[in-house]
């Protein structure tokens, strides 16, 4: 295996491990253990999505498949983490927030591949923080 292949490969393992993360999360709330090894899991999750792109970056490995399933994996983390959230409580409002936020996601995640059809980048920036703001928002 080309080491050059690992950042893609991590990327794979996220979308993978966000199944068994989202039903040991989900289908276990009398089981402590499954909680510990979902929490292993999402652990590892956020750790490969950090090192992914850095590993891609440093070896010079960018790919066009990269590119597009790194917001996959991490919209499918995002939503697997979301839902089991969810369910753990009883209160009502958890479930649609955590719908609308899913929602949202995979709109922008639509809207963001519709613009590269048209040849339209939308990229992810922080608005400027102008002079005069407080210094506690820079």
């Amino acid at each position: 295996m080309s080491y050059r292949k690992i950042p893609n490969r991590l990327t794979l393992s996220r979308i993978i491990l966000a199944g068994p993360f989202f039903l040991l999360a989900f289908f276990s709330p009398d089981r402590p253990w499954c909680h510990g090894l979902a929490l292993a899991f999402l652990v590892y999750i956020i750790l490969s999505d950090i090192l992914d792109g850095r590993l891609a970056r440093r070896w010079h490995a960018v790919t066009l498949l990269g590119k597009d399933l790194d917001p996959i994996a991490d919209k499918v983390a995002v939503a697997a983490a979301y839902i089991a959230l969810a369910s753990l409580h009883k209160i009502w409002l958890l479930p649609i927030l955590a719908f609308v936020l899913i929602f949202r996601d995979f709109l922008v995640m639509l809207l963001r591949g519709f613009a590269a059809r048209c040849h339209t980048v939308i990229a992810a920036r922080q608005s400027p923080v102008e002079e005069d703001d407080e210094p506690w928002m820079r």
